[in-house]
């Protein structure tokens, strides 16, 4: 603020306030700011480190007043630290142990009215802190990076289509860029030791904009991607960003849906952040007072955004029908990529350059997931139009002048999670009752697939237990019909049992 001096001391761990030099005034708004070296060696000449101060105090003095509407906000970044300073004892009982630690911060502020007369008033807030121990010991997995991966859901259902998300949670120390989050961790292993086996890649997903320091949007305001790669045909290819940038107007990413013969052939992702010119451009605009000013921005050249909060990139993937490596379908009682059965295991990698030399650190993290087998489930309803009585004519009238007709309609579906079914067969009387099922289960083989339900032996027409309306009725036309748009009518074949019965064999398209 134009005019305004700003004061800040520090207290040692005896309670001694020290104040470091004098900030203003100035003739226009100006930003007062040190980063972590420039604050060290501030402290250095009062005889104090980081570690030993205890209390941070900023006090704003203006000659001629602040206005009523004036609002102060100094900006402070913490580092959490790995003991706590009364007993040394570790800030949190074990890794991955989330603690809370409450800070309170207070203001004074004093004043004289025009006429003279003495103006105080004081108030006080608190909020709380949390420290979580990173369980690779808090500077990351090698030399000042970490990436988790994780599956957001546990289980998928094998021939089911389903999609399944994984997050690349990620994070780094300053002095990193480029950093590249792949994905599986080693793209030259087979195909069968990796999770690409059994799925495809269906996206990378796109990452809103956003204000709110320290969230993946808004880490994107200060670096960017510049890259999305696939693996494929042995090699890597990099995608054409759309409009020529990875990166919205508003600085989102507009991540990636591959196309089917990419989804196909796929067997490996890379993803690349940098510190571009423009990033560092809108760092130092960030220190500056104006629309742009943000005081949580990344000092200018220290390379991708950094913190302790994990940055997240996810992931879309869709369960396979069959294998890449055998062409064998693919289902929980199979082995994959581990020991066990239906459980198919992801990885990730993250390598990250150091500008100061340009030696590469590395880290990698994998996770899990369970296929199952889900039981076949069908369902079948069937009714008929006009549902009232009929009423027939007498003995020897010809069929076409007057006799009544009905229409039976029946739907039969897949009631399974598992939507590839080899197929689905409709018969009509049923070939069994209620109290024995054992004539409707046909066995899972192509020759009694399309082999006649019927019992020729047994007399349909006359069998009590058996609800035929062929026994009073003749069939004088079948429509065939598919509610699914991809459903195969060209390989549905319909078969009659002596005008006694009929059956639909369905063959379906996989998923």
């Amino acid at each position: 603020m134009a005019g305004a001096t700003l004061t800040v001391a520090v207290k040692d761990s005896s309670g001694v306030w020290h104040n470091l030099p004098v900030f203003g005034p100035n003739v226009a708004a100006s930003t007062y700011s040190l980063d972590p070296a420039a604050l060290a060696t501030a402290l250095s000449a009062l005889g104090l480190t980081p570690q030993s101060v205890e209390g941070i105090r900023f006090s704003f003095h203006k000659g001629d007043g602040f206005a009523t509407d004036t609002t102060l906000t100094p900006n402070i970044s913490f580092t959490a630290r790995s003991t706590t300073r009364l007993d040394g004892d570790p800030v949190t009982p074990a890794p991955e142990t989330p603690v809370e630690y409450p800070n309170t911060a207070t203001v004074d502020a004093d004043g004289i009215t025009d006429g003279g007369k003495a103006l105080h008033d004081d108030d006080s807030d608190s909020a709380t802190g949390t420290i979580e121990t990173d369980p690779s010991g808090g500077s990351g997995g090698s030399g000042g990076i970490d990436i988790k991966k994780a599956w957001v859901e546990d289980t998928v259902d094998a021939q089911s289509s389903q999609l399944a998300h994984t997050q690349l949670g990620w994070k780094a120390n300053e002095g990193f860029s480029p950093i590249r989050i792949t994905d599986p961790a080693n793209v030259a292993v087979p195909v069968n030791q990796t999770v690409f086996d059994a799925f495809n890649l269906l996206a990378v997903d796109e990452i809103d904009d956003s204000d709110t320091p320290f969230s993946d949007g808004w880490f994107l305001k200060y670096d960017t991607i510049t890259e999305v790669e696939l693996y494929y045909s042995g090699a890597w290819h990099t995608i054409t960003p759309p409009g020529g940038s990875w990166m919205t107007a508003a600085r989102g990413f507009k991540g990636y849906v591959l196309t089917g013969s990419e989804q196909a052939g796929t067997t490996g992702v890379r993803v690349t952040y940098e510190e571009t010119a423009a990033d560092t451009a809108a760092r130092t605009a960030a220190q500056q007072p104006g629309a742009a000013f943000d005081p949580y921005a990344p000092e200018p050249g220290t390379g991708v955004g950094s913190g302790g909060i994990l940055r997240m990139i996810d992931l879309t993937w869709q369960i396979r029908t069959k294998t890449r490596s055998s062409g064998d379908f693919v289902t929980g009682g199979d082995t994959y990529n581990t020991s066990s059965e239906g459980v198919a295991e992801n990885t990730a990698h993250m390598s990250a350059t150091r500008l100061s030399d340009a030696t590469v650190a590395t880290d990698s993290d994998d996770d899990t997931i369970l296929i199952l087998d889900q039981d076949p489930a069908t369902e079948v309803a069937k009714s008929v139009t006009p549902a009232g009585p009929l009423f027939t004519p007498m003995v020897g009238t010809p069929a076409a002048s007057c006799h009544s007709t009905a229409t039976w309609t029946i739907v039969g579906k897949n009631a399974s999670t598992a939507c590839s079914p080899s197929y689905v067969r409709i018969a009509d009387p049923a070939t069994c009752t209620d109290i024995n099922l054992l004539p409707c289960i046909t066995p899972g083989t192509p020759a009694d697939a399309t082999a006649d339900p019927f019992d020729t032996s047994g007399n349909y027409l006359t069998n009590p237990t058996v609800a035929n309306p062929f026994e009073r009725f003749n069939a004088t036309s079948i429509t065939i019909s598919a509610s699914i748009p991809a459903e195969d009518l060209d390989a549905t074949s319909l078969r009659g049992c002596c005008t006694t019965g009929w059956h639909l064999h369905d063959h379906l398209k996989p998923c």
